[in-house]
């Protein structure tokens, strides 16, 4: 990683920035197969699917150096989404908080979700869910306080991403 390591982004103690690439110590991992980002953290996945992290998270919480978060091995686990300080995996089509705890081993399943996602992108003041079959649902700051249908691409969506104040969506033939 490389860039601002003023909230631990990098994974390294002891500098602010770094404009080459520096290595984060993991602990014992097993072919990383994702890294995922947030705001002022990160998550890498193995292939045993475990979750390892470091930055700072949810609640301010900041780990200086990769730890193992026990919950994300809990599940069978499709993908690792991160997005403002949220950490979310996404698991047989339903979304879970993962908690930025090495404590805890449970995910809670996020309310209100539709069922058969595939993706979430993550902002600081919204999020956005999208569907197999092609409709985007958000909530947050500009939508209701619940997941509600945006746009209905038809089932051409690659995928969603999510700014600051907008949302954005690549259809599969490259628009």
């Amino acid at each position: 990683c490389w860039g601002d390591n003023r909230s631990s982004e990098l994974g390294v103690a002891g500098m602010d920035q770094s404009a080459l690439p520096v290595s984060v110590a993991l602990p014992d991992t097993h072919g990383l197969i994702q890294i995922a980002l947030g705001g002022r953290h990160a998550c890498v996945l193995d292939v045993w699917v475990h979750g390892y992290c470091w930055g700072t998270g949810a609640a301010d919480l900041t780990m200086l150096a990769a730890q193992q978060i026990p919950a994300i091995g809990e599940q069978s686990l499709e993908i690792l989404q991160l997005g403002g300080s949220a950490t979310r995996l996404i698991d047989k089509a339903h979304l879970y908080e993962v908690p930025w705890r090495a404590d805890s081993r449970n995910v809670d399943a996020i309310a209100g979700v539709p069922d058969g996602i595939i993706a979430n992108a993550i902002g600081d003041d919204h999020d956005c869910v999208l569907k197999a079959g092609g409709t985007v649902w958000c909530r947050g700051a500009g939508y209701p306080d619940f997941y509600a249908v945006v746009a209905d691409f038809g089932s051409d969506v690659a995928e969603s991403a999510v700014g600051k104040d907008f949302t954005c969506a690549r259809t599969g033939d490259g628009q």
